[in-house]
């Protein structure tokens, strides 16, 4: 019953969403006021001016790209090189090795401890808690992406070796520690860079521009990760990174493969 309640439910937004206009230039779905004479362009698409569901979704995402890209100007944000920023991480190195080695402070690396003493080890609980990968501010999953690469290759094998006697990358895995906290930490530095401000101001920048990212650096294009033009060399490396696992609990982990 309650199976059919839903389909029910559905049907009326469906129909709600597809009566004729009300004559106010708003957004059917987020309900958000748009532009003088916005919707007309759309309306000569659509059969007898009438926008249905399917078409108010395209409206939706295109509206809000044309509003995000507009806070994107504003805010000064720049057009990220996808074709460089993997070798800017290199002048990086050092440090990041620092804060595999636990070395410097760094507040991802403690973010990352907090959120393994709230899990106490079962990563199930991580999906409970809705948790999100922290992505790399105005760079958002693309950059993130690129970067995981870039750090995996680079530096994939010390972080393999160090969570044999670290406890905390041990617990938390090799992909998840490099994800959560290295390639936050170098993004802090490219948009210091980027933007021409110190690390903490850029930290405030990766916070605010976090959701701004996400939404238009979304995905990756093929030949991203291997600068690799016609893209026959591309792979998704969230789906290529694995860790090993522990058959006896007393066991060292084993070096990673990459």
């Amino acid at each position: 019953m309650a199976a059919i309640a839903g389909i029910k439910n559905i049907e009326a937004y469906r129909r709600e969403i597809n009566s004729s206009d009300s004559g106010e230039d708003k957004c059917r779905l987020c309900h958000c006021p748009l532009p003088d004479g916005y919707l007309e362009p759309w309306k000569d698409q659509s059969n007898n001016g009438i926008i249905r569901l399917e078409m108010w979704t395209r409206i939706c995402q295109a509206h809000t790209r044309e509003t995000l890209e507009d806070e994107w100007q504003k805010k000064g944000y720049p057009k990220p090189d996808w074709g460089t920023l993997a070798s800017r991480t290199t002048k990086y190195l050092c440090v990041l090795k620092n804060i595999v080695a636990n070395k410097v402070d760094s507040r991802f690396r403690d973010r990352f401890a907090q959120q393994q003493r709230e899990i106490k080890g079962n990563t199930a609980l991580l999906l409970r808690q809705e948790r999100k990968l922290p992505f790399p501010g105005y760079y958002g999953p693309r950059g993130a992406d690129i970067l995981l690469d870039a750090i995996v290759s680079q530096l994939g094998s010390k972080v393999g070796d160090t969570a044999k006697k670290d406890p905390l990358i041990a617990r938390g895995g090799v992909s998840a520690f490099i994800q959560q906290v290295l390639v936050p930490e170098v993004a802090i530095r490219l948009i210091a860079e980027d933007m021409k401000v110190s690390e903490r101001a850029a930290f405030r920048i990766l916070e605010e521009s976090v959701e701004i990212g996400e939404k238009l650096n979304s995905t990756g294009e093929r030949g991203d990760l291997y600068n690799d033009a016609d893209g026959d060399n591309w792979v998704d490396v969230n789906a290529t990174q694995r860790r090993q696992s522990r058959v006896n609990p007393d066991e060292s982990w084993e070096e990673m493969d990459y």
